[in-house]
């Protein structure tokens, strides 16, 4: 009898430790950049249909929310204040667009999450030296 009761509360801890964990928000990735940069692509790599944000776990304490951010203004300030990491798209090919230096302007006005940059398309150059 005793053994049932400590195995027990053992379980009763552990379902409250799992619990928090699942009250916890997860970690939000803003994928931002120019239009037929390749953001969808990025997100759905390895899904088949995605529509909205995509939560994944990747560890017993950790959630990833990716979300891709739409060019207008409005988005781009609601997505700079609730991103812990943000993955700036550029196209290789064409350079820095116009929105990509509206983003990092409101990010920094806005808190300034982490940002990584993404260069795509770079296989559309043919020679090494352009």
């Amino acid at each position: 009898m005793r053994w049932r009761r400590s195995n027990g509360n053992y379980m009763f801890r552990r379902l409250i430790e799992i619990s928090a964990i699942q009250r916890s928000p997860p970690f939000v990735i803003v994928v931002h950049g120019p239009p037929k940069v390749g953001k969808s692509l990025l997100i759905k790599h390895n899904l088949p249909d995605v529509r909205g944000p995509v939560t994944i776990v990747s560890g017993k304490l950790r959630r990833l929310q990716f979300v891709e951010c739409p060019n207008n203004m409005n988005a781009m300030i609601n997505c700079a204040k609730f991103a812990v990491l943000a993955l700036l798209l550029v196209d290789g090919s064409y350079g820095f667009e116009m929105e990509t230096f509206e983003f990092l302007n409101i990010m920094q006005v806005h808190g300034f999450p982490k940002v990584m940059g993404v260069l795509t398309h770079l296989d559309q150059f043919k020679d090494v030296k352009n």
